[in-house]
């Protein structure tokens, strides 16, 4: 199983949109191992405005992100989390900002503190 954390200046991203790297865990029933950091692609701008041609284009992300089944962040909209969980990817917002494999960890073993998806103006 891969769970990848959302990172911006290598901390957690406080919002989806900020993640610039993803660090991508691959957990097995012993540890979750040493992350293998992945870029976010860039096929494609995103754009919170909605006249934009690239309003709600999550593809590059969902691209960098096909082989996870979650993806760890501080904060996310709406539409972001329905383009991941549609391409079965499960949003996880977190409440806490530790280092990613404590998180990993923490996810792993039911016991991370989650928040909820933001109600921002795009979504």
């Amino acid at each position: 199983m891969k769970i990848a954390v959302a990172l911006h200046n290598g901390q957690l991203a406080s919002h989806f949109s900020e993640a610039e790297v993803f660090a991508v865990f691959h957990v097995s029933q012993f540890d979750c191992g040493h992350p293998v950091y992945r870029v976010r692609g860039q096929a494609e701008p995103h754009s919170h405005d909605e006249n934009s041609p690239h309003h709600d284009n999550h593809e590059d992300v969902i691209q960098t992100l096909k082989e996870c089944c979650a993806v760890i962040v501080g904060g996310m909209g709406h539409r972001a989390a329905a383009a991941l969980q549609n391409s079965g990817i499960e949003p996880v917002i977190s409440k806490e900002f530790n280092q990613p494999d404590v998180l990993v960890e923490k996810f792993t073993a039911g016991t991370l503190s989650r928040g909820a998806f933001h109600k921002c103006c795009h979504g």
